[in-house]
C-alpha cells in the first residue's frame, strides 16, 4: 500500500446504512469517496470541485472488476438515495459525493462543514440544471426526440414513463433492461418504434409486465 496522504473517516453507523450489505453499491460509493477531489481542479472544460470526481461508469466497473450493469445499478442506487449526484459531460460523467465534508479526516468547524456542503450541493444542482438545458437544446434540434424526453443510458423516456416502469419492475431490473434495449437499438438503428414501447416489449416478453 502506498504511503498515506489524505484520509476519509467512516462512522460506525455505516453498518446500518441501507446499502452496506449490497457489496457492489457499497464498493462503488467507497470508490467515489476515495477518488473525489479534495480541492477544486480544472479538468478539460470543467472545474471539478471538492467532493466531485470526473469518471465514467465503464471506468468504475473496470476499477472494481464488476460488470458495467452492476456498476450502473450501484450508481442508480446511490443517486436514488441521495448519496451522490451526477451531471453528464460530452466525454465523461461528474459525480458529486453529497455531504462530502462529514467523511473528511481533518476536523473542521460545523459552520465550515455546513458551508462546504451547501457549496457542493449548490454546485451539483446548478450543473444538473445546466446539463438539462443542454439536453433540451440538443433535443429541440432533433426531429426524432422531443424536449420532454430524458436520456436513460442510450434510450429516451419521459420522467413519467421511467417512474411507471421502475415502480412495476424495480430499479435494478429497469437498469438491466435499459442496457438490453440500448444494445438492441445500436444493432437496429432504423427501428421506428418509440423507445418506451421497445422497453415494454422486452419486459413483456420476459413476463415482467403484462
Amino acid at each position: 500500500m502506498a504511503d498515506t496522504t489524505t484520509w476519509v473517516k467512516i462512522d460506525r453507523n455505516i453498518l446500518n446504512w441501507r446499502w452496506y450489505q449490497d457489496g457492489n453499491t457499497a464498493r462503488v460509493f467507497l470508490h467515489l469517496l476515495l477518488t473525489a477531489n479534495i480541492k477544486d481542479h480544472d479538468f478539460q472544460t470543467d472545474t471539478i470541485h471538492r467532493g466531485e470526481v470526473a469518471t465514467s461508469i465503464g471506468h468504475i466497473a473496470k476499477a472494481l472488476d464488476i460488470t458495467y450493469s452492476q456498476a450502473r445499478t450501484a450508481i442508480y442506487h446511490l443517486i436514488d438515495s441521495k448519496e451522490i449526484a451526477s451531471r453528464k459531460r460530452p466525454k465523461y460523467l461528474v459525480f458529486t459525493v453529497l455531504n462530502y465534508e462529514k467523511y473528511q479526516g481533518v476536523a473542521r468547524s460545523s459552520h465550515d462543514a455546513s458551508q462546504a456542503n451547501r457549496t457542493i450541493i449548490a454546485s451539483a444542482s446548478q450543473q444538473s440544471k445546466n446539463n438539462k438545458n443542454e439536453k433540451k437544446e440538443k433535443n429541440n434540434t432533433a426531429t426524432s426526440v422531443t424536449a420532454d424526453l430524458e436520456d436513460y443510458g442510450g434510450i429516451f423516456l419521459t420522467r413519467d414513463q421511467a417512474d411507471e416502469i421502475e415502480r412495476a419492475v424495480g430499479p435494478g431490473v429497469m437498469v438491466e433492461y435499459i442496457d438490453k434495449v440500448a444494445e438492441w437499438l445500436e444493432e437496429n438503428p432504423r427501428q421506428k418504434k418509440t423507445h418506451v414501447n421497445v422497453l415494454r416489449k422486452f419486459l413483456r416478453n420476459d413476463g415482467l409486465i403484462k
